[in-house]
């Protein structure tokens, strides 16, 4: 599957796996780049959040992996191919408050020249493999109702 963007991906409160997408970055007419994502966690308590692994981002346009639409955001990278379009920052805050660090923006384990996190903002997390792991795999959407469980598939 691919995802064409050029602005937000998603401005959603949603808990979401995409394994494995491409993510095509395409010219914002106005801002010349976008976003990947802007997820919108509300509170610490809240399980929900975006999570790309095995994925290919690529495109003709910067991009940044994404940015904040409420005030704890959650967004993974993980074992992502990002190509040369990814802003060397990474992340944006949108309106930077203060309130930076309330958001979990984190890479794990990504290839290819856009994966170098030598520059990223310094607000990026760095998380542990087994955060990551738990993130990556179907539970992580699975809580609370447990709803994959009673699919047909």
């Amino acid at each position: 599957m691919a995802i064409k963007t050029h602005c937000m991906m998603q401005m959603e409160d949603t808990t979401t796996n995409f394994v494995p997408y491409k993510v095509l970055g395409v010219p914002y007419q106005l801002l010349g780049g976008g976003f990947i994502t802007a997820q919108g966690r509300e509170s610490p308590n809240d399980t929900n959040g975006f999570v790309f692994k095995d994925c290919h981002i690529f495109g003709n346009a910067n991009t940044y992996l994404g940015r904040p639409w409420r005030p704890y955001a959650r967004v993974l990278f993980y074992k992502t191919n990002m190509t040369k379009i990814v802003e060397p920052s990474g992340w944006d805050s949108w309106s930077p408050d203060g309130r930076e660090d309330l958001s979990t923006y984190a890479e794990y384990g990504n290839f290819g020249p856009g994966a170098d996190t030598s520059k990223r903002v310094s607000w990026a997390k760095k998380l542990d493999l087994s955060t990551v792991e738990n993130m990556a795999n179907l539970n992580f959407i699975n809580t609370p109702e447990e709803w994959i469980n009673y699919q047909p598939f």
